[in-house]
């Protein structure tokens, strides 16, 4: 076949370009409703591009949620999450007022018994027995993941169903609850009181931090901390908290000669939580415990038979208060936690209720918050600055004793009002 000369495929060319000259010059304009009509097709096509990745990151925090779901559970008694941090043990977040003493969860389809193991102030956790069989979540090192991971909080509601948040790690701040010591995990998450319980996940199911109750603020503690103060040996003052909800020690110079009596010998109450065995009987921070059964108390080893399993059903002690003794009947055994405490009612605890703290004003020095309260200073109640400043004023030698309230806890504290 005769091959086409380049004159003749340049002139070819040459047509072609003149008539797609011609047609774009000859092409009518688009009239405005038409462009009104395809503008918003781009951003429509962005917001559903922008949706679906939504969709799709929604789905693998589902999918991360699965990972952990048979470890974290629900409690039936308590109403509240708890987690399986290892082989025959649930951690769980304790509440205002005593733990029950046994929780019950389901396993496998059948309802098992957890016996509670350690619970009491000033532990912000509480520890339950749970069958080996129970799945446990891994527990990687937190701070092997860099800030600004994924993470994500995983609760149970009352009804079992499982719920979960996305969120972010952001680092880690050694905090103080009341008197004990935490790690918080410091994350974006909303933290309320129906997440207690639950726990913080990585995406590849490692616990990260269980979610506690820190006098009455919700934080994320990091598990391998909490594990480590959780296992330490307790001493014998540890365990009046525990089975009493009370702290005990020596009298200081100070204190005797606003609490103290004749004699100034005994122990002082320093702490007391509401609905335990001590706030029931009636103690109160600054009172001072100066017999058992009519026998003399000089320290905490006098009262080594309230931590001894007894047949009795209460112990009654000698307590000097306002001047003058008083006998207080303190229950031998640890108490259940009643319905109403279950459900979270509580008493009015009165008070002068501290909207600030001024950094070295009485109130700073003895601990206080924004949102305490404090309920007497040198036993005379008070409800009103004005009151309150009063009895400051009428402190002998310029120190006063202080009972403040936060979250169920009532601590004493001595402080100077006359600088």
């Amino acid at each position: 076949m005769r091959r086409p000369s380049p004159a003749y495929i340049a002139l070819l060319a040459a047509v072609c370009a003149a008539l797609l000259l011609a047609g774009a010059l000859l092409r009518p304009e688009p009239a405005p409703e038409d462009l009104a009509a395809a503008t918003p097709e781009l951003p429509q096509l962005g917001r559903f591009a922008d949706r679906r990745m939504l969709e799709r990151i929604a789905e693998y925090f589902s999918y991360a949620a699965t990972l952990v779901e048979d470890t974290v559970l629900l409690l039936a008694v308590s109403g509240q999450s708890g987690v399986v941090w290892q082989v025959g043990e649930v951690v769980t977040s304790a509440r205002r007022g005593p733990f029950p003493s046994t929780d019950r969860t389901a396993l496998a389809g059948r309802a098992v018994e957890l016996p509670v193991t350690a619970t009491g102030p000033p532990r912000p956790y509480v520890l339950l027995q749970a069958p080996r069989e129970a799945v446990v979540s891994s527990r990687p090192p937190a701070r092997l993941y860099p800030r600004g991971s994924w993470l994500l909080a995983v609760w149970r509601t009352v009804d079992g169903d499982l719920l979960h948040q996305p969120g972010n790690l952001f680092g880690f701040l050694e905090r103080d609850c009341g008197t004990y010591r935490l790690t918080e995990v410091l994350t974006n998450f909303d933290l309320t009181p129906r997440q207690a319980g639950g726990g913080i996940f990585s995406l590849d199911g490692g616990l990260i931090a269980v979610v506690l109750d820190c006098a009455g603020e919700m934080v994320a503690a990091e598990a391998n901390a909490l594990e480590l103060q959780a296992r330490r040996r307790q001493a014998g003052e540890d365990m009046f908290p525990e089975r009493y909800g009370m702290r005990l020690g020596r009298m200081a110079q100070d204190e005797a000669a606003a609490l103290g009596g004749p004699d100034s010998e005994g122990l002082v109450v320093r702490e007391t939580w509401w609905g335990y065995g001590a706030h029931r009987a009636g103690l109160v921070p600054g009172d001072l415990i100066v017999s058992i059964e009519s026998s003399p108390v000089t320290d905490l080893s006098d009262l080594e038979s309230l931590l001894l399993p007894v047949s009795r059903e209460h112990f009654d002690l000698g307590v000097w208060r306002d001047g003058s003794h008083v006998n207080v009947r303190i229950p031998a055994r640890p108490a259940s936690a009643d319905t109403h405490v279950g459900l979270g009612f509580v008493g009015d605890e009165g008070g002068l209720e501290l909207g600030s703290v001024l950094g070295g004003s009485p109130a700073g020095r003895a601990g206080a918050r924004p949102g305490d309260r404090v309920l007497s200073v040198n036993r005379r109640p008070v409800d009103s600055m004005a009151e309150f400043e009063r009895a400051c004023a009428d402190a002998d030698g310029g120190m006063a004793h202080l009972v403040l309230a936060r979250g169920g806890r009532y601590w004493g504290a001595m402080v100077r009002v006359d600088e």
